[in-house]
């Protein structure tokens, strides 16, 4: 992961902000329509991220289209006591991190982080870590509409989101995995978790 203070002696959130003010690009807001690759596997998720099982979903992502440019992105999900949720998520774009943390409260760190393929052969970089694939050619279409609860401005929302791409199966090492190509992603504008719950 990046260092918590940089150079002018910030913090990850001042560095954020100071950022954001100064740079010549708009944050894009909700909703976010993308493009791009992704590794999905299950995964053990750390017991102190307030999950119900020790086990959730990592998808490694390689987005070539977002309002944002292009960029990496490594996501855990899973079930939490206010619903599924994502609870730990790292990019490699400042624009990504301040944009999903203002716009659906996703808890976005910045980290180094890289994808590359070449034939059947799969490679994601995770800072220091560095996962493999292999993938197969067996593949079939996924569509998927699905939501997320996170906590945004100290309040409960639902984060609607749908996706459709062509999948493929794949393996890192002894591990099971799904690569999913072409997909298009519509992370869609966050909505009162309470009022739907009361409905």
């Amino acid at each position: 992961m990046l260092n918590d203070n940089d150079e002018f002696g910030m913090m990850n959130d001042e560095r954020s902000a100071f950022i954001a003010h100064h740079s010549p690009f708009i944050i894009a807001v909700p909703p976010w329509h993308l493009r791009g690759d992704a590794i999905v596997t299950l995964e053990k998720v750390r017991p102190n991220l307030g999950v119900l099982f020790p086990f959730g979903f990592r998808a490694l992502i390689h987005y070539n289209s977002s309002p944002v440019g292009i960029y990496n992105e490594v996501a855990h999900a899973a079930l939490t006591k206010r619903g599924p949720s994502v609870v730990e998520m790292y990019v490699d774009s400042i624009h990504s991190q301040i944009g999903g943390r203002r716009g659906w409260g996703f808890p976005k760190e910045l980290a180094n982080l890289g994808w590359s393929g070449r034939g059947a052969r799969l490679e994601f970089r995770h800072e220091n870590r560095v996962f493999r694939f292999r993938v197969t050619r067996f593949g079939f279409p996924v569509s998927l509409r699905a939501f997320v609860v996170q906590e945004l401005n100290g309040e409960s929302v639902r984060v609607p989101m749908k996706s459709r791409g062509r999948a493929r199966l794949a393996f890192g090492g002894r591990q099971f995995a799904l690569l999913v190509e072409n997909f298009v992603f519509d992370v869609l504008p966050p909505q009162s978790n309470e009022k739907i719950c009361s409905l």
